[in-house]
């Protein structure tokens, strides 16, 4: 089972207060329960649509009575489902799972996140999430279909917004604190603490992927500055450096350091004291 064994028992309980859940067709609800212990069901609750294997699953179910079964769910509000891209969330999962409490949970997370292709499912997961992230208590709501009364709560047409529709800042914000101890990590490491807002925006925005490689690149472009004294107003802004994926460039060559030239007649001068030294 995909969900801790103590968080299943608490979705069990809580689900069968909820009276959108209750008003469900008894398929509704064993579809549901298939849907939520699937394996393959993201750290986000997003998975992939595959109606015919679910359907695969029962003796007396056709894939025209799973789906039903999802456009009933879908009105109900327990799961957002985009069949242009073939993928499917259930709403709430996160709030059960509970992953997104540990720092490594809030990473696999916001990895789960990047990959979700719809806009519509994202939108949902980044509202979710800041609901999660700005409650400490984790406990928005105890309905597992996210409305908060039940009964004449909103369904997903109204939360789902269209990408287009969005305030552009949450899933830069959501982001920004799934990662905060990278970001911070980060931040300590860059030596010129110029524009924070607009380099913790820019980190923000970077996929997971990049965030590490960049995190790995810093010591040596630090290290480069450092052999070569490079005064700090030479070093990128962070948000520069951030932006421009400047962690992927190759760094030029130290420059060498220059020789000291002495002074005309140092040569002779120095001659003169050795033989001085020498007695001669």
């Amino acid at each position: 089972m995909v969900i801790a064994v103590s968080k299943y028992v608490r979705l069990m309980r809580s689900i069968w207060t909820d009276p959108d859940w209750l008003d469900l067709p008894s398929r509704s609800k064993m579809v549901y329960l298939q849907l939520i212990s699937q394996a393959n069901i993201s750290k986000t609750g997003v998975l992939p649509t595959v109606p015919r294997r679910w359907a695969s699953m029962y003796p007396d179910l056709e894939v025209d009575d799973i789906l039903a079964a999802v456009e009933q769910l879908s009105q109900a509000g327990f799961v957002v489902a985009d069949f242009d891209t073939e993928e499917l969330l259930v709403r709430t999962y996160m709030r059960y799972d509970e992953m997104y409490n540990q720092p490594n949970g809030r990473k696999a997370i916001a990895a789960a996140l990047d990959e979700i292709v719809s806009g519509t499912l994202r939108a949902a997961v980044e509202e979710e999430l800041l609901e999660l992230l700005a409650d400490p208590s984790g406990n928005p709501s105890d309905n597992p279909s996210g409305n908060p009364s039940g009964k004449g709560s909103a369904t997903p047409r109204t939360l789902n917004l269209e990408p287009r529709t969005l305030n552009p800042e949450p899933r830069t914000t959501a982001v920004a604190v799934l990662t905060d101890g990278e970001w911070e990590s980060f931040w300590s490491a860059y030596p010129r603490k110029t524009g924070k807002a607009q380099a913790e925006k820019a980190w923000g925005k970077l996929k997971p992927v990049d965030r590490t490689a960049a995190l790995a690149a810093l010591p040596e472009h630090v290290g480069y500055w450092q052999r070569n004294d490079t005064a700090t107003q030479f070093i990128p802004h962070p948000a520069t450096w951030l932006n421009g994926r400047r962690w992927e460039d190759d760094l030029p060559q130290d420059r060498p350091k220059p020789q000291r030239k002495e002074a005309p007649g140092m040569n002779a001068v120095r001659r003169l004291m050795e033989e001085a030294q020498n007695g001669s």
